[in-house]
């Protein structure tokens, strides 16, 4: 009668590695995306972009990021761009919210607005294993989309009274 031989049970460091390569794997195939969908909008040699991890994405009025990164040993693709700083004005601050509620109610596609500290942004965050390849770069048209029809409606109205905020 033939013996099967049971398997070895994993080690934590063998999980480890598996884990560390599997993450090392998926930021490697979500650069390439970022990267071609850049190279496919003209810009030469998207890897001049990238700097400490993010690119760089400085369309003149808007500037935002694209970043591949390792959020709770999840691999995440961030992108984001700054709409503009909150207002000094205290007074102004509710009704910029509800604003940015309100438009975030109307945005169709998977970008919103945020606050973030003491800006507003747009953005869009997701696990790289759950997005399908052209997600990267419609998360880049997303993201500066939203962020320049932001700045179009909010900087009119809330633009001229920022300054640094006293805490």
């Amino acid at each position: 009668m033939a013996t099967r031989k049971t398997a070895a049970k994993p080690t934590a460091a063998n999980k480890e590695r598996r884990a560390a390569a599997k993450l090392r794997k998926l930021r490697s195939h979500a650069e390439t995306q970022v990267e071609e969908y850049l190279r496919g909008v003209g810009f030469e040699d998207p890897s001049e972009l990238k700097d400490r991890g993010s690119y760089l994405l400085d369309l003149g009025e808007v500037v935002g990021s694209a970043t591949v990164q390792a959020i709770d040993g999840e691999m995440t693709y961030t992108v984001s761009a700054e709409v503009l700083p909150l207002p000094s004005d205290r007074e102004l601050v509710v009704p910029l919210l509800r604003e940015l509620l309100e438009l975030n109610a109307e945005i169709r596609g998977p970008a919103r607005l945020a606050v973030v500290g003491d800006t507003v942004f747009a953005g869009v965050q997701d696990p790289v294993e759950l997005m399908p390849d052209p997600d990267f770069g419609r998360y880049i048209d997303a993201t500066l989309g939203v962020a320049h029809g932001a700045m179009k409606r909010l900087v009119k109205k809330y633009g001229k009274t920022v300054r640094k905020r006293g805490r």
